[in-house]
């Protein structure tokens, strides 16, 4: 959980599953949501959307053809559900969590562009968290993609995050698109005695205000009526997306996944930012 105005980290927490009732992570383990990368699945098609909206090739109601499966080196890419071929907009693609209306989106944004916004969102390298053993990512260079992999990289699969990266991307947005630095500590007691305080780090503007305010609305959407209604909270207004991807081996059941979910509230006025 963190302040999207400050950066400041409020609740970091690692629990561990097992054969008995989930455990706190013990001071032995790793802090999960530093150290550690996976692969996001779709939370990380809110970055092709934003780089599409960015770059004016769509808006939140350019219509889409969407069909429940899509080809791409003879592999198909499917959607969760199956269904009859649908006009939706960018803002229906985002709420339904549809694969293949995100790959149509891709398409159009080109691999060059959906690479400069993965970068400018901070996947591929460390956050200014300066915490020991923070993990940088996996996020190939456009040159390296493969035949499928404009398929696969924007609805989250074929990189990998830290959970600390992915809810700086829902930072950015909730924070009408600039980016604070996270951060641990709020001040510290310097060698004569007086507090110091950290102060906000170099904050950088990765998409437009416009943008970002079109994105906070498709996500109330999301949580609303979409995939995330589990993320409701009465009497509050709440923007997210969630996640679900396949963990490697892809094709060899029984499939297993890393579910998440990443967002902010209130949505009509975002202050924090969490993601599980």
């Amino acid at each position: 959980v963190a302040d999207i105005k400050t950066g400041e980290i409020l609740a970091m927490v690692s629990v561990v599953g097992g054969p008995n009732n989930p455990q706190l992570a013990s001071p032995k383990d790793r802090n999960f949501a530093v150290t550690d990368v996976y692969e996001p699945g779709s939370t990380n098609k809110v970055i092709t959307v934003a780089g599409a909206l960015e770059e004016k090739i769509i808006s939140p109601t350019t219509p889409f053809t969407v069909e429940d499966t899509i080809y791409f080196d003879d592999k198909p890419f499917r959607d969760h559900d199956p269904h009859e071929p649908m006009i939706w907009n960018a803002a229906d693609i985002l709420r339904e969590s549809s694969n293949v209306g995100t790959i149509k989106i891709s398409m159009k944004l080109k691999k060059k562009n959906l690479d400069k916004y993965l970068r400018a969102f901070g996947f591929g390298s460390k956050t200014d968290l300066k915490f020991p053993g923070e993990a940088t990512g996996i996020l190939l260079p456009p040159e390296k993609y493969s035949d499928t992999s404009l398929a696969t990289v924007p609805v989250g699969n074929g990189l990998a995050v830290t959970p600390l990266q992915m809810l700086s991307v829902y930072m950015t947005i909730a924070n009408n698109g600039v980016k604070v630095p996270p951060k641990l500590i709020k001040s510290y007691v310097s060698s004569d005695g007086k507090v110091q305080d950290v102060g906000i780090g170099e904050t950088d503007r990765v998409i437009s205000q416009t943008t970002a305010k079109q994105l906070q609305t498709m996500l109330a959407n999301v949580v609303a009526s979409g995939t995330g209604t589990k993320a409701v909270v009465s009497g509050y207004s709440v923007a997210g997306k969630t996640g679900t991807a396949r963990k490697p081996p892809y094709n060899k059941p029984p499939y297993k996944y890393v579910a998440s979910f990443a967002g902010f509230a209130p949505a009509n006025n975002p202050r924090l930012a969490t993601i599980v």
